[in-house]
């Protein structure tokens, strides 16, 4: 209303005005401000009361026309008024001689406004006409003054705005304008360093075209290359370029809510303004840094995109100490070199006078508005009306300006100045904010504690991760800075960890990482010892372990070797109180366990881990020597325990410390296990009883003794009790380093240093602990594997050991527990005994016992693979022994009978093994036939096992040997391919088939194939199935050369495929079976086609053509394997020729010139018009398949665009063709709205018998148009009925983007609004919200369309389309209006129907809102209606 007579009231005044005319710019400059319609409208009748005034601003005032809405729909745009206007204005701007800025402004004003209304032709035809603007502009001679007035006065100043915009596509349409002030204005200072940005030639390398893309992972990426590339600094830009042209790419997904699901764009968002601050001035940096604290503060964004802004930001921090001394020093330097200073000058002086003139007009003109217009604008950027911040703003806007090479001043006392001003800022503001922040109280913790809320609120753990920002930021200013507040900030988070809530501790441990972690090591003991004393009692202790552990976790990527050897007593005193002190017994507490997360699960073992990586090789003792203390000491099993695991984890990470040698391993291996660690011995000497002192007087002897105890005196501990544990963790390290290659054969020094491990390791083999002797046998399985002198001489004394351990643990039922592993590395070892020490031969009573044991864990799983690895020793020195034919067969049938795969594995190795390198003889064969009578195998895993064996064998076996059997192979597989049930069996046996032809020759193969064609005579059609999947494997194996055998195989195929065939099949099963015969015949075709290239044949003529007219009318066949493979077939067929060819040969043949060439091509250009029909037809059929995929979809698409260009070309011959089309077009847009509201409103069934209908129609020609209308009608119907699955679609939709394509700029444009309405309904749907994927392609079509016939024809069509669909909305409105009066009865029950709908879905909401809830329904009466009443 305030509005409306504000500008009644200027109406009133112009009148009265003595020169009206001068109020038109600020007029035309509301056309973008006013939103409102009725003030609009207003705003229009005032702006032509002008020209009613003034005649001659007529032209001007027509530009009003923009804003035109529709006489009978008054809430309509009216789109042809606009569209006509617009192109108008073009023309006119074309023609511009001089520049009219009067008319210019207006027009420009109004064009700002169609951007923002969201409607895609209205914004692309603003768009173009602002870039004819642009464009003119760069051709005429435009004076300074014009240039600010259109350029920087109107276009930069609403287009920094609407870069900022978070509507989508407005943001789109500016970056456009942007990319086209680039591109026209490089050598603009506004401009100039934005064209590094830009790339004519490769839209993918375009910065602003990448920020345009629909996907959103290509924005994420631009963003990402261009923070990488300021970063590295091989794109610069000036600061002031970086707060208005990038900055807004920037924010707007950081402040998008539908963007935080996408996370790489957020991140490369984050990314993008950290390389920006990077490179901003004090001023600018500091009002960006405080604007990030306050969107922390009020929670703008989520708390963890906040914390990571505002951490970005201050690691983008470009002003520290060391860099400012480093300015101040190069300023000195340069004093004392005035030539360089004049120079410096010089240049600085040039540089200003390009700038002055245009600040200076503009000053003139409107300096005081303008001042308060930037520093408003400013604060509505950021978010933040801090009225202390606008002298910043006018600094930093005049140091953007003055483009100087550094962002620091040059001059000596300036530098001081910025020095101490940043330096002031940052102590006495910034850091006192944050700290305020962090140590405000939250409204839970002033509660009671009776009281007190247990939820954590978002604000307790928002102030958190502001420590690590304020110690990011204090790392960057002098070191005192630092040690005045790092003790306070410690203090604080160490504080927070003592808190009873999870949460808290939790974000407090990962900042107090965080913090260690960018400060480096040196604190780490600082820290330790300020958690030592805050964390001192109950729950805080196992807070403790837990938060020292992390913070060794967090570090250990920046850990050097050594570095922990400062902290290494603090962190064992801690450690050990957690594993061996009071605290140990807490952790079986459930109730504490329950309470505290901590608690759970003991962190010390792990943390003693990260200590043996990166202990000093001089302090390992340290780490040893405690527990060997408390080993002496305890008696205890657990606590024994305790210490194991803790030993095994020290060695775990001694093994990949670098500074632990293959010295230092062997060394501390060797003391650990002979009990003779001059370290851990030292403590162990008693200390000598002190002589009695003579001055004393002797005891007398007539004390009484005390009393006695009840209980008696302890019994003395064995120190040696536990020792067995610290020799099995110096066999583990020992075992460990051999396995992890950390002690290798190259070195001499070491195989010394080895050879005398192999007696201790013997010696071990007598210990009465299991787990030692486990591990002695560990080490002794890599140990015979190096060549060592004790070996030859101690192999005698190891053999018998070993076979006394097998007698002693190997027997029945003494292979349990620790024994189990015992026993298995004991068979391991023998299998290393026999195979690789060759001086030493076992004897042959030795042999037997070996293979009784293997025979016997042949069928003990838990043993079967130390069986096999025996068994491959022996077979691999070829022992040969009678018993060993026993065995294998044995084998042979775990092979295939076995329940686990890798068993079945080791038994086809051990069993090939010997069929293949034992001399056999006459045992092959017997070997060979049970193998094939296995493939009969009941289960599937035993065939397929068998089907590995023959395939190895085929590879593997001699040229002879395979020839004589390959009969014997090749029946059985071949059976096996229609008789076996199992998919993956048919797949292996015909692999297995094409690797033995693949081997055999061509006597064998003629012999092969010769037996296949007589099953082509067999009347049972699995026969002959089999006999055309055989065949196919023939042509596949033989290629080029089977073309020999095609008069063989060509009839019998068009006598298999003849669909007289399968036209009197009743019952089911002779039907699944004719399906899969044919099916199989149209495969082998296919391969024929492929490797063969029977298209390019001539002869047999007859037959062939009958082939490919057998393929044509199985494109209709109800199974969809085999209408797929038809449309396969013609695929092949339409990629091995040109539309043009066929065009030409049947000109060729309407002129009656005889034409011989491929049977194929002959068949198509016979009838090609009826041909294409058929096949387009046909296709359409496949596209409503009930088994349509994307595969088979994505087919048929190919298909019909080879039809498509073939129809096309059908179609030129004709000179009437564009009127043709225009009229058939028109009758399509006027008959559209009726036909799509009759299918709509008509049932499935009336569908399906329409389309029957249409098939019958073969009078009606077919053309490009009747194609296109009748998939939009497949999609249309699809998007009525099941809109939830977008399969037709997507093949449709990508149909008519390739056609389109095809077709070209001039071909298109008459079938654009045919092509356009489909996807125009797609993006106006309401599921594709559900679905963006179709969405995203109907937008890509769109934009491609645009592009390839330019935006003023693509504006006009897309507007017919427009209008169409709103006449049908209207249309089915007032249908909908007069069905009340028309058909009352109907109106009623869809009213019902609406709102029960509505009940029902409120009542579905109710229950996924409440679980448990159950709504009341009303019972149904169907049953009751159904009843007959007598």
């Amino acid at each position: 209303d305030t509005e409306g007579d504000i500008l009644v009231t200027v109406q009133n005044l112009l009148k009265h005005c003595l020169e009206p005319t001068s109020f038109l710019k600020p007029l035309a400059k509301l056309f973008s401000v006013v939103k409102n319609k009725l003030s609009r409208q207003l705003l229009c009748t005032v702006f032509q009361t002008l020209s009613d005034l003034d005649s001659g601003l007529k032209y001007i005032t027509d530009v009003v026309k923009l804003n035109a809405f529709d006489q009978r729909h008054l809430d309509d745009i009216n789109f042809d008024v606009r569209f006509s206007t617009f192109q108008t204005i073009t023309s006119y701007i074309k023609e511009m001689q001089t520049v009219d800025v009067t008319y210019l402004i207006p027009v420009m004003h109004n064009c700002f406004y169609n951007l923002e209304l969201g409607d895609m032709s209205l914004s692309d035809n603003a768009s173009m006409c602002l870039m004819s603007i642009i464009k003119k502009l760069a051709t005429l001679n435009v004076t300074e003054k014009e240039y600010r007035e259109i350029i920087h006065r109107s276009l930069l100043e609403k287009l920094r705005k609407g870069l900022k915009s978070q509507t989508e596509s407005v943001q789109q349409d500016y970056t456009t304008l942007l990319s086209c002030l680039i591109q026209t204005f490089p050598n603009q200072p506004e401009f100039k360093d934005l064209v590094q940005l830009t790339d004519c030639h490769d839209p993918e390398m375009d910065f602003f075209e990448n920020m345009k893309h629909i996907q959103i992972h290509r924005r994420a990426r631009a963003l990402k290359k261009l923070a990488k590339q300021l970063m590295e600094g091989k794109i610069v830009l000036s600061s002031k370029s970086l707060q208005n042209y990038i900055m807004p790419y920037a924010m707007a997904p950081i402040f998008d809510e539908k963007m935080l699901k996408h996370e790489n764009i957020t991140i490369a968002a984050t990314e993008v303004i950290g390389a920006i601050c990077k490179h901003l001035s004090w001023s600018a940096y500091i009002y960006y840094l405080k604007h990030f604290i306050h969107v922390l503060q009020t929670g703008k964004t989520n708390q963890k995109l906040g914390v990571s802004l505002l951490v970005t930001v201050l690691e983008a921090f470009h002003f520290d100490h060391r860099t400012l001394e480093e300015q101040m020093r190069k300023i000195q330097n340069e004093e004392s070199d005035t030539c360089c200073l004049l120079n410096i000058d010089t240049i600085e002086v040039t540089e200003l006078p390009e700038h002055e003139p245009m600040e200076s007009e503009h000053m003139d003109e409107n300096k005081k508005e303008n001042i308060c217009e930037s520093l408003s604008d400013s604060n509505e950027e950021l978010g933040i009306p801090d009225p202390a911040d606008c002298n910043g703003t006018s600094a930093k806007e005049s140091e953007c300006v003055m483009k100087s090479i550094s962002f620091l001043p040059r001059n000596k006392e300036e530098l001081e100045r910025t020095i101490k001003n940043i330096q002031g800022t940052i102590t006495g503001d910034i850091i006192p904010r944050l700290h305020k922040c962090l140590a405000s109280k939250t409204k839970r913790e002033e509660e009671h504690k009776l009281i007190k809320s247990k939820v954590v609120n978002d604000e307790e753990v928002v102030r958190v991760p502001l420590a690590f920002a304020m110690v990011k930021l204090m790392q960057s200013l002098p070191q005192e800075v630092m040690e005045a507040n790092l003790p306070s900030i410690l203090l604080k988070v160490c504080a927070l960890l003592k808190n009873r809530a999870q949460e808290i501790r939790d974000i407090a441990r990962s900042t107090l990482a965080k913090i260690i972690e960018d400060l480096g090591v040196h604190y780490l003991q600082y820290v330790l010892k300020e958690l030592q004393t805050t964390l001192v009692r109950g729950y805080q202790v196992h807070v403790l372990t837990f938060t020292v552990y992390m913070l060794l976790q967090g570090l250990t990527n920046k850990l050097q070797l050594g570095d922990l050897d400062s902290c290494l007593d603090i962190m064992i005193e801690i450690f050990n109180h957690e594993l061996f002190g009071a605290i140990a017994e807490e952790k079986e507490v459930k109730q504490i366990l329950s309470k505290v997360m901590e608690a759970r699960r003991s962190k010390s073992y792990d943390s003693y881990e990260i200590l043996g990586k990166f202990v000093g090789k001089d302090q390992v003792t340290k780490l040893i020597l405690p527990l060997k203390e408390i080993l002496q000491n305890t008696t205890s099993l657990k606590m024994a325990r305790k210490v194991h695991e803790t030993l095994r984890r020290i060695i775990a990470g001694l093994i990949v410390n670098q500074e632990m040698t293959a010295e230092s391993i062997l060394l501390l291996s060797y003391g650990l296990v002979s009990e003779n660690l001059p370290l851990l011995t030292e403590k162990e000497k008693n200390p000598a009883v002190p002589a009695p002192d003579p001055r004393l007087p002797p005891q007398s002897c007539l004390l009484l003794p005390p009393t006695p105890v009840r209980g008696g005196q302890k019994a003395v501990v064995s120190r040696k009790t536990n020792m067995h544990i610290l020799i099995e963790s110096g066999l583990r390290l020992l075992h460990l380093s051999l396995k992890t290659s950390k002690i290798k054969s190259s070195s001499e020094r070491v195989l010394e240093m080895l050879d005398p491990f192999v007696s201790l390791l013997i010696d071990c083999l007598g210990s009465m602990d299991v787990k030692v002797i486990t591990g002695a046998l560990q080490c002794l399985i890599w140990v015979l594997r190096f060549l060592l002198p004790s070996i030859e001489t101690k192999a005698e004394q190891l053999t018998k050991h070993l076979f006394l351990l097998l007698k002693d643990y190997a027997k029945l039922g003494a292979a349990k527990g620790q024994n189990f592993h015992l026993v298995v590395n004991c068979f391991k070892c023998v299998a290393i005994l026999v195979k690789k020490v060759k001086s030493h031969r076992i004897t042959e009573k030795q042999l037997h016992v070996l293979l009784a044991y293997a025979e016997e864990d042949i069928y003990d799983t838990s043993r079967q693979a130390t069986a096999f690895g025996l068994l491959k020793a022996i077979l691999s020195r070829k022992l040969l022994v009678p018993e060993i034919d026993d065995i294998m067969r044995k084998v042979s049938k775990l092979a295939i009978s076995a329940q686990t795969e890798p068993v079945r594995v080791q038994c086809r190795q051990v069993f090939l093994k010997y069929i293949l390198e034992y001399p056999l003889g006459d045992k092959l064969r017997p070997n060979l036939e049970f193998m094939l009578a296995q493939l009969n195998y009941e289960h599937e895993t035993g065939r397929e096992s068998v089907l590995e064996m023959i395939t190895y064998l085929f590879d593997t076996f001699p040229q002879g040997l395979l020839h004589e059997n390959c009969g014997m192979f090749f029946l059985p597989l071949c059976l096996m391919m229609v008789n076996d049930d199992s998919a993956m069996c048919k797949k292996m046996a015909s692999m297995t088939i094409k690797s033995l032809l693949s081997k055999i020759n061509l006597e064998k193969k003629d012999w092969l194939f010769d037996m296949v064609t007589t099953w082509f005579e067999a009347k049972k059609s699995l026969n002959r199935q089999l006999a055309a999947l055989i065949c196919g494997f023939f042509v596949e194996s033989e290629g080029v050369t089977f073309e020999r055998r095609l008069g063989t195989i060509l009839p019998v195929i068009e006598k298999e495929i003849d669909p007289e065939n399968f036209k009197d099949i009743m019952e089911e099963a002779e039907e699944k079976a004719a399906d899969r015969l044919l099916f199989s015949f149209l495969i082998l075709i296919s391969k024929l086609i492929k490797e063969c290239n029977i298209i390019r044949l001539t002869k047999p003529s007859k037959t062939l053509s009958k082939i490919w007219s057998h393929v044509h009318a199985h494109l209709r066949h109800p199974h969809n394997w085999v209408w797929l493979t038809a449309a396969q077939i013609f695929g092949l067929l339409f990629a091995s020729c040109q539309p043009e060819d066929l065009i030409r040969k049947r000109t060729t043949k309407t002129t009656k010139k005889k034409l011989s060439g491929p049977v194929a091509v002959m068949f198509l250009t016979s009838d090609l018009d009826q041909m294409m029909k058929s096949i387009s037809l046909a296709s359409c059929h496949q596209l409503h398949s009930k088994f349509l995929d994307q595969s088979s979809g994505e087919q048929v698409v190919k298909n019909l665009l080879f039809v498509a260009k073939v129809l096309y070309l059908l179609e030129s011959d004709s000179e009437d063709k564009q009127n043709e089309i225009k009229e058939m077009e028109e009758q399509a847009l006027r008959d559209g709205m009726v036909r799509e509201e009759v299918e709509l409103e008509a049932g499935a069934d009336e569908k399906v018998e329409s389309d029957n209908a249409e098939v019958d129609e073969h009078s009606e020609p077919a053309t490009l148009l009747w194609l296109i209308q009748k998939l939009s009608r497949i999609a249309k119907l699809e998007a009525a009925y099941s809109p939830r699955n977008p399969l037709k679609r997507t093949c449709i939709f990508k149909f008519l983007g390739a056609i389109s394509m095809d077709l070209g700029v001039d071909k298109v444009k008459p079938y654009l609004p045919l092509i356009i309405a489909p996807l125009f309904r797609e993006l106006n749907s309401t599921y594709s919200d559900q679905d963006p994927l179709l969405k995203n392609l109907s937008q890509e079509i769109i934009e491609l369309l645009k592009k390839l016939v330019g935006l003023e024809s693509f504006s006009l069509a897309f507007a017919s389309v427009q209008k169409q669909a709103n006449e049908k909305r209207a249309f089915r409105k007032k249908r909908k209006a007069l069905e009340f009066v028309t058909n009352p009865d109907i109106a009623a029950k869809k009213k019902l129907k609406k709102h029960k709908n509505k009940s029902e879905a409120k009542k579905r909401k109710i229950e996924f809102l409440r679980p448990g809830y159950k709504a009341k329904r009303r019972k149904s009466h169907s049953l009751k209606d159904l009843a007959v009443v007598e």
